[in-house]
């Protein structure tokens, strides 16, 4: 939330230009974590973008789909094959020749 800088957080105006957006928010919210918890689903790693950039934003995949209960007995064994964590994947339509400076 810190890093975000929501202007309805801080109460400052002159911070909007600053403020950093969240790619899950474009995700449905039953596929919105990225980490699997005593069987919840969690989103505690975050993506974000510039205001700048938002206008290049084209979508975000959470590629969640063979996540395991990070909380099951011996996870922290090294033998443990699979991460705990899913990564967050953004896409941008950017045309180095034909887009202003973000």
């Amino acid at each position: 939330m810190a890093i975000r800088g929501r202007v309805e957080e801080t109460g400052n105006s002159e911070l909007a230009r600053t403020q950093m957006f969240p790619c899950e928010n474009t995700i449905p919210e039953s596929a919105r974590y990225t980490l699997f918890h005593h069987g919840k689903g969690e989103m505690i790693d975050h993506l974000l973008i510039s205001r700048g950039l938002l206008n290049l934003y084209v979508g975000a995949e959470i590629h969640n789909e063979v996540l395991t209960d990070e909380s099951i007995a011996f996870r922290g064994d090294s033998t443990f094959p699979a991460p705990d964590h899913a990564p967050v994947v953004a896409s941008f339509d950017y045309d180095p020749r034909g887009t202003p400076e973000v």
